[in-house]
């Protein structure tokens, strides 16, 4: 279980460092002029739709590896860290495909009326912008059975949520002008390596 809680950490880590997840909340705060508390309840709304969204797939997926491990046994050892391997080379491969920036259902409504739009937008947005990574991951949780897609959801929450709201913090104030310039540009072909890398070490430590 270990391999899991370091896993899911790190898996969860380089997610919520990667700009596309929180700059856009500090582009929009800055540009409606809120001040910080509200640009920072919208980043909790968002983050925790996100979240929501994440773990509704997370848990379908490990549902399934639970019963496909039921029922095959060679499933745990062969299946998951394919799929693991798998999900990377195609992170690796579309890392570069487009730019990261902010969802086109966030910037659509740049003339948006109210804060209770921009709210709504983003909370809708990110919901239905699930964290494909990290649920990937949760059919390789799923041969520890429901333990251990429990843990993997603990540490994505608790890792996700703290960190999105203190980089978009950070970003409102302009700390050191702080952009994450390498996760900007590298940050999905990081997630691919690692997902790759973690793929192959769970095939030979199991």
């Amino acid at each position: 279980m270990l391999h899991v809680l370091l896993d899911s950490f790190l898996i969860s880590l380089i997610h919520a460092l990667i700009p596309s997840h929180w700059m856009a909340l500090v582009a929009i705060g800055r540009s409606e002029g809120w001040p910080l508390a509200t640009t920072l309840r919208a980043t909790l709304l968002a983050g925790l739709a996100h979240i929501g969204g994440t773990l509704l797939l997370g848990g379908l997926i490990g549902y399934l590896g639970i019963r496909l491990s039921e029922e095959f046994t060679s499933f745990a050892r062969n299946a998951t860290p394919l799929a693991l391997v798998v999900m990377g080379m195609f992170v690796l491969g579309t890392a570069y495909s487009h730019p990261d920036k902010a969802p086109k259902d966030l910037s659509s409504l740049r003339k948006a009326p109210s804060v209770r739009s921009w709210f709504t937008t983003m909370t809708v947005a990110l919901f239905f912008s699930p964290c494909l990574e990290i649920s990937s991951y949760f059919l390789t949780a799923a041969t520890h059975g429901w333990q251990g897609i429990l843990l993997v959801a603990t540490v994505f929450v608790f890792v996700t949520l703290p960190l999105m709201l203190g980089l978009v913090a950070l970003g409102y104030r302009g700390i050191g002008r702080f952009r994450g310039v390498v996760l900007e540009r590298h940050g999905h072909a990081i997630m691919g390596g690692v997902l790759i890398v973690l793929g192959l070490a769970t095939f030979f430590y199991e």
